[in-house]
C-alpha cells in the first residue's frame, strides 16, 4: 500500500467512525414524541392496511396536504412505517437518522468532487471534506431536521439533490474525457431524474438547478467546453430555470393575496428574511451556541428598511456578499461557491413564496457552503502562519470550536428526549411564540397539569389579545374536562365576531369535534354551532372557512338534519374540493333517500377525476355505486 491509499484509507476510516458517532449523538433524541405537522401530515396513516396496502398507500399518497406537488416519494417512505403509527416515534426518527448519515456519506463524495476538480492537493482535499462532513454531520442545526419526523420532506429533498449533484460531476469528467454520449446522458439523468425525484420530495428540490448553476459559474468555468454544450445548457439549465422564474412571477398576485394568513406583507417578509439569514449564519458559525429549537414564530418583522435599523444592514450585507461572490468567482471560485451555494439554497423558502418566515430545517444543504467557506480558508490560512506558536495557538482554537458541535448536539439530544422539559424551556425562551406557547400547553394537559394548562391559557389570552386561538383553546379544555366548565360563553362569543381566525382555531375544534364522535365533550350542541356560526361570519381569515363549513356540516349530520349538513358540505367544497367530502355527500344524500341525486353526483364525481385519481378511488366510487344499486332494487 503506497502513502496515498494509506492516506485515503486512514479518511475513509474517519469517516466510518463520523457516522458511528453521529448514531450515539442522536440515539437518545430518537426517545422523542411527534408534534406539530408530524399530526396532519401522518394521521391519515391510520387507513393503511396490509391487506389492501396498495390502494390505501396511494389514497394516502394522493391525498397528502404536505406542499404543492403533494411530495408523493416522501409520503410513501411515510407509508412504508405505517404499523408505527401513532405509537411509535422512534421508528420514523431511526429512518430519519439513516437517511441523515447517507446524506452524509453523499456529501463526502461530492466534496472529494469538487476538491478534485478545483485541484488543490489530495491531503487538503481530503482534510478538508472530512472536516466539513464531520461538522455538517453532527451540527446542531440539523437537529430539528433529523428528530422532527415530518422533514424527512427535507432530508430526501437533499438526499436526491446530493445525488444528482454527484452524478452531475461525474458526468462533467467524463465529457472532459471527451466521452460525450455518456458524459451528456449522465448530465441530463442528474438533472432530469435528480431534480424530478428530489421535487417530488419536497419543491425546493427544484434549487438542484440553482447549485449546478453555481458550480458551473465558479469551479467549473475555466473547464473546456465540449461540442454543443451551449446547446445542452440552454435546454437543461436555462430554460428550466426561465420556466421557473416565469412561474414565481405568474403566481406573485397569489402569494401576495395568501399573505393575510401570515400577518405579513410581501415587502415586510423580504426584509426581514435579510436578517433571518444572517441569524442563520450566526448559528452555523456557532456564534449563538444556545439558541436551537423549533418555534420562531415570534421572530420580529422587519416594517422597513429602518424599522429595526439592522434591517438596513442586513440587506446590505446579503446582496453585497451576493454582487462580491459574482465579482470574485474567477479569481476565488471557492470562496465563491461557499457563499452562492448557501444563497442559491435560500431562494425559495426566503423569497416571495409565502411561508413561515423562520425554521432551521431550511439551512439542511445550504449550510454546506458557509461550513466549506470556513473551512477552506481555515486551511489555506493556517500554513502560512509565521510562527509555531501563532500556528499551534489557531489549531487550539479551531479545536476547541470543533468541540462545541458535537457537544451542543448532543444536549438537544438530551432534552428532545424528554418532551415536557423541552416543552417548558421552548415557551420559555420564547415568550411571545404562539406555537411555544400551545406546544407547552398541550403537553402539561397530556401529563394532567390542568392548574398548569389553565394559567397557560389565561397568559396566552394576555399575549395574544387578538387572536381566537387561545379562546378557543380555553372552550376545547372545557368540552374535554368537567372540572374546566365555564359559566359565561358570551364574552367568547363577543370575542369571536372579531378577533382573528388562525390555525389554533381550526385544531381546537377539530379536537372538539373528535371528542364530540366519542361522546367525550361536555359542551352543547347549540354553544359549538352558535361558534361556528360567528366564526363563518367573521370575515379576518376566509382561507379558513372551508373547514368551519365542514365541522358545521358534521354537527347537523349528528343531530341527523342531513338538509342542513348537505348544504353546508356543499358550501365546503365549494371553497375545497376534498375527496373525503365527495364520499361523505354520495353517503347522506343515500342516508336521506335521495338515490338519483347520490348517483348523479357520484357520476359527476367520476366525470371530474383525473383517471389517476379515478383509478385509485375506484375501489370505494365502485362500492358506493354497488350499494346504491342494491339498497334502491
Amino acid at each position: 500500500m503506497n502513502p496515498s491509499q494509506r492516506i485515503q484509507l486512514n479518511y475513509g476510516i474517519s469517516l466510518f467512525a463520523l457516522l458511528l458517532s453521529t448514531v450515539w449523538l442522536y440515539w437518545t433524541g430518537l426517545n422523542s414524541i411527534f408534534l406539530l405537522d408530524d399530526h396532519p401530515t401522518l394521521s391519515t396513516l391510520s387507513n393503511i392496511s396490509f391487506s389492501n396496502f396498495w390502494i390505501s398507500t396511494l389514497q394516502f399518497m394522493a391525498e397528502g396536504h404536505a406542499g404543492g406537488l403533494g411530495r408523493p416519494i416522501s409520503l410513501f417512505t411515510f407509508a412504508l412505517q405505517y404499523q408505527s403509527w401513532p405509537y411509535d416515534a422512534w421508528a420514523f426518527k431511526y429512518i430519519n437518522l439513516m437517511i441523515h448519515l447517507l446524506n452524509g456519506c453523499l456529501i463526502f463524495w461530492l466534496l472529494l468532487q469538487i476538491g478534485r476538480i478545483s485541484k488543490l492537493a489530495e491531503q487538503k482535499i481530503l482534510l478538508i471534506t472530512t472536516l466539513v462532513t464531520a461538522i455538517w454531520l453532527v451540527h446542531p442545526l440539523n437537529v430539528t431536521t433529523v428528530l422532527y419526523s415530518a422533514q424527512r420532506m427535507t432530508q430526501l429533498s437533499t438526499l436526491f439533490t446530493l445525488v444528482g449533484l454527484v452524478t452531475y460531476l461525474v458526468g462533467k469528467q467524463w465529457l472532459r474525457q471527451k466521452k460525450y454520449l455518456k458524459g451528456y446522458l449522465l448530465t441530463s439523468i442528474a438533472i432530469g431524474l435528480g431534480g424530478l425525484f428530489a421535487t417530488l420530495s419536497k419543491e425546493n428540490g427544484v434549487l438542484l438547478l440553482l447549485y449546478i448553476l453555481v458550480l458551473e459559474i465558479t469551479i467549473l468555468r475555466a473547464l473546456s467546453k465540449p461540442p454543443y454544450w451551449k446547446i445542452w445548457k440552454t435546454l437543461f439549465i436555462f430554460l428550466p430555470l426561465s420556466l421557473l422564474i416565469g412561474y414565481l412571477i405568474y403566481k406573485i398576485p397569489y402569494f401576495i393575496t395568501s399573505y393575510e394568513y401570515y400577518g405579513f406583507s410581501l415587502q415586510e417578509r423580504l426584509l426581514t428574511e435579510s436578517g433571518i439569514l444572517l441569524n442563520y449564519i450566526a448559528k452555523i458559525l456557532l456564534l449563538r451556541p444556545t439558541e436551537f429549537g423549533l418555534f420562531y414564530d415570534d421572530y420580529p418583522l422587519s416594517r422597513d428598511l429602518f424599522t429595526p435599523i439592522s434591517t438596513l444592514f442586513s440587506v446590505i450585507i446579503i446582496i453585497g456578499g451576493f454582487v462580491i461572490s459574482l465579482l470574485a468567482r474567477k479569481r476565488y471560485p471557492l470562496l465563491a461557491l461557499g457563499i452562492l451555494w448557501f444563497l442559491a439554497g435560500h431562494t425559495l423558502e426566503s423569497m416571495p413564496i409565502p411561508l413561515v418566515l423562520y425554521f432551521e430545517h431550511r439551512n439542511y444543504l445550504p449550510m454546506l457552503g458557509i461550513l466549506f467557506l470556513i473551512v477552506y480558508i481555515i486551511s489555506q490560512g493556517v500554513p502560512k502562519m509565521q510562527t509555531n506558536t501563532l500556528r499551534y495557538g489557531l489549531i487550539g482554537l479551531i479545536t476547541l470550536w470543533l468541540s462545541f458541535f458535537p457537544f451542543i448536539t448532543w444536549s438537544e439530544n438530551q432534552l428532545w428526549a424528554n418532551p415536557v422539559k423541552q416543552a417548558i424551556v421552548w415557551a420559555k425562551e420564547h415568550p411571545t411564540s404562539r406555537y411555544a406557547q400551545s406546544h407547552a400547553a398541550n403537553l402539561l394537559e397530556a401529563i394532567g397539569d390542568y392548574q398548569a394548562v389553565a394559567r397557560s391559557h389565561t397568559y396566552m389570552m394576555q399575549v395574544f389579545p387578538n387572536d381566537i386561538g387561545p379562546h378557543m383553546f380555553r372552550i376545547e379544555l372545557a368540552c374535554k374536562y368537567p372540572e374546566m366548565t365555564i359559566d359565561d360563553f358570551q364574552p367568547f362569543f363577543d370575542a369571536f365576531q372579531y378577533k382573528k381566525i388562525d390555525i389554533a382555531t381550526i385544531a381546537s375544534l377539530q379536537v372538539i369535534f373528535e371528542e364530540k364522535t366519542r361522546n367525550h365533550c361536555h359542551l352543547p350542541d347549540d354553544v359549538i354551532e352558535r361558534i361556528l356560526t360567528i366564526l363563518i361570519n367573521n370575515q379576518s381569515n376566509i382561507v379558513f372557512h372551508y373547514a368551519l363549513h365542514e365541522l358545521l356540516a358534521k354537527l347537523y349530520a349528528q343531530q341527523q338534519d342531513y338538509q342542513l349538513a348537505l348544504e353546508a358540505l356543499d358550501r365546503s367544497l365549494a371553497l375545497y374540493d376534498q375527496t373525503t367530502l365527495r364520499f361523505t355527500k354520495i353517503i347522506w344524500l343515500m342516508l336521506t333517500g335521495q338515490r338519483d341525486k347520490a348517483i348523479a353526483y357520484l357520476q359527476k364525481t367520476r366525470e371530474q377525476w383525473s383517471l389517476i385519481k379515478l383509478q385509485i378511488y375506484q375501489p370505494q366510487l365502485n362500492a358506493l355505486e354497488k350499494q346504491l344499486t342494491v339498497e334502491f332494487k
